[in-house]
């Protein structure tokens, strides 16, 4: 298969990872945060996981995860949620789609290739990804934020880009974590396996 080439199977994978994301967020991790941390507007996002599966999506398929994110977005949205479509929430599920991708791409322009980053060792790759992480959750936060004073929302900006950026920093920093923790487990796994 051609490396552009959409693939069906990643396709389904990623939408069933997004939406999980999404919904381990929105019925485990926000009521937590709600009790935790109700006083707090800035905290309101805290461990938002479907920001760590964009960036980490994104770093693995480059392009075709704006595809990806964008379907896995409208599948959560209106298939699982049933909202109601407008252009506010679909402009918001294109920044989550897009806005890591033009991250990233703007750190290969300016000589970072995020993507293989040669010389660094890949357990200090986190770091750059952390990186990205946060330049693209500055990004979506300030054109939510955007969209949201369209559409008659009159939250403070400081208040969106601060939940966008320490939700997104912590829930990609926490799929970093549950990664690292799986592969752990699998190489536990295998060696107990193969005894």
């Amino acid at each position: 298969m051609c490396k552009d080439q959409i693939s069906l199977s990643t396709l389904l994978l990623i939408v069933a990872i997004y939406v999980l994301s999404n919904l381990v967020y929105d019925f485990l991790l926000r009521p937590l945060e709600g009790s935790s941390f109700h006083a707090s507007v800035v905290l309101g996002q805290l461990f938002y996981l479907p920001h760590g599966v964009a960036i980490i999506t994104t770093w693995l398929h480059r392009k075709q995860a704006i595809i990806y994110l964008a379907l896995a977005g409208v599948v959560h949205e209106y298939a699982i949620l049933q909202l109601t479509p407008d252009v506010f929430n679909l402009l918001a599920i294109a920044s989550i789609a897009l806005f890591p991708y033009l991250v990233m791409e703007l750190f290969r322009a300016c000589g970072l290739n995020v993507y293989q980053m040669p010389g660094i060792k890949e357990n200090h790759m986190w770091r750059t990804i952390i990186l990205v992480t946060f330049v693209s959750s500055v990004a979506t936060s300030l054109f939510n934020g955007f969209i949201s004073s369209l559409s008659g929302v009159t939250e403070t900006a400081f208040n969106l880009v601060m939940q966008g950026l320490i939700g997104g920093v912590s829930g990609t920093f926490m799929c970093l974590l549950l990664i690292y923790l799986a592969f752990k487990l699998l190489a536990i796994y295998s060696s107990f396996a193969s005894k």
